[in-house]
């Protein structure tokens, strides 16, 4: 074993217990935390055995499992990105909704003024 796999190891190891941790104590929905944990696993299992990705890699046509995983993590990352962004659209479109809301609903009305300093709002 590399050392370069102990480390991996008792770090990964640290982030899968983490993810249990907080989906124990209810700090994470439980569908997030597994997501988390699997991928975590999953990255465990290629640290201990980069050969078998390899062979996936293989399998799959592409000539090392070091590029297989840096075309998932590539892909992931897009997924993410417009995961992310399409969150963001949704939340910026609630908070115009609610900004013309609030507007509306604490607007003055403009002839209030002007009846109150004596001036006819019709200009007569």
């Amino acid at each position: 074993m590399t050392a370069f796999q102990i480390i991996a190891i008792s770090f990964l190891a640290l982030l899968i217990a983490f993810s249990t941790w907080k989906m124990i104590q209810k700090k994470a929905r439980k569908r997030v935390a597994l997501t988390w944990i699997l991928l975590w696993v999953i990255a465990l299992a290629a640290v201990l055995v980069p050969d078998k990705i390899t062979e996936l890699a293989h399998f799959l046509g592409i000539n090392r499992g070091a590029d297989l995983i840096l075309y998932c993590s590539v892909l992931a990352g897009l997924v993410s990105f417009f995961y992310l962004l399409t969150k963001q659209r949704a939340t910026q479109r609630q908070i115009t909704l609610l900004t013309r809301q609030l507007a509306i609903k604490n607007a003055d009305d403009p002839t209030e003024d002007v009846k109150e300093e004596g001036v006819d709002p019709e200009g007569r």
